[in-house]
């Protein structure tokens, strides 16, 4: 017999004892069942491809590409439930013409990414990509945070890029955005979310400077820092994958009577432990012939 149907066989046996001791007992059931459950999502996150599709299968790369990634989320993320996936930024190449990011457009979604933030890298592409992947609070045409619910919580995210990321392409959309308009926005979004996650695309200084002055920030993660790390700041997290796509991030979310809870690992991605998607492998092929890509010798004397 489970607790909740001991205590409700309680109710039954007590019902003589009159009406107002049978309202406090139900008060009571309801107070603990309250207190025992919780709210839950797990928030995955990743970045920094660089526009690697692909294992070069050199001994000095760091592993972490689009193939191998595609296979965790077939095998992994797909599989969770209450789950939100985040690409932190730099997808695409650094070359803006690379013929590489052509194929990285037409394959974007088999990443599985619910939310794109955009990096240095997403300069000229970022406006392109699915609206109902994008938000941005200083680029142009695309919502400025994006809601996410699961299991009764709420999650807002949206991404901060460096202005001057604009060099890189002229229609790239970045704007600057001033500390005022910032503190509006961000109360306005917290208002509407039990936990806020800015995406960080700013050189250390600028998003240090941001993360301690707008408060109403739960959780800041950072795709130009090159360390792998979790920092705490009382109840507020600065997270960071590192700077390649080596490693995703891990961070489950609970909330409960007292509070919102966080515990963050980070799992690593190499070809050994998650080999490259066939399917889309041989796919990425046919576009490299359809670009004019040449395919690489993988001979033993390469």
């Amino acid at each position: 017999m489970t607790k909740m149907s001991f205590l409700i066989n309680k109710i039954s046996n007590i019902c003589h004892f009159g009406r107002s001791r049978l309202i406090l007992l139900l008060s009571f059931i309801i107070l603990i069942s309250g207190c025992s459950s919780s709210k839950n999502m797990t928030l995955f996150y990743t970045g920094n491809y660089n526009g690697i599709i692909e294992g070069c299968r050199c001994p000095k790369e760091p592993e972490g590409n689009i193939l191998n990634h595609v296979t965790f989320y077939k095998d992994s993320i797909i599989n969770f439930k209450n789950s939100i996936y985040v690409c932190t930024g730099n997808i695409f190449s650094y070359n803006f013409g690379d013929r590489q990011n052509r194929i990285i457009l037409e394959i974007i979604g088999d990443l599985g990414y619910d939310y794109i933030a955009a990096g240095r890298n997403e300069t000229g592409f970022y406006r392109r990509l699915d609206k109902n992947t994008a938000a941005s609070f200083n680029v142009d045409d695309v919502p400025d945070h994006k809601l996410f619910q699961r299991n009764g919580l709420t999650l807002a995210v949206t991404s901060i890029t460096d202005p001057l990321y604009s060099k890189y392409s002229s229609d790239s959309g970045i704007s600057d955005i001033s500390f005022e308009k910032l503190n509006i926005l961000a109360d306005s979004i917290k208002a509407e979310a039990d936990v806020f996650i800015v995406i960080s695309n700013l050189e250390s200084s600028a998003e240090k400077k941001i993360f301690n002055s707008v408060k109403a920030i739960d959780i800041m993660i950072s795709n130009t820092n090159t360390k792998n790390e979790m920092i705490r700041f009382g109840k507020r997290l600065y997270l960071s994958h590192g700077s390649s796509a080596e490693q995703i991030g891990r961070l489950d979310i609970s909330k409960t009577a007292d509070g919102v809870g966080f515990k963050n690992m980070f799992e690593k991605i190499t070809s050994v432990k998650f080999s490259e998607d066939a399917e889309l492998k041989a796919y990425t092929d046919s576009l490299k012939l359809k670009y004019g890509i040449d395919k690489p010798d993988l001979s033993p004397d390469y």
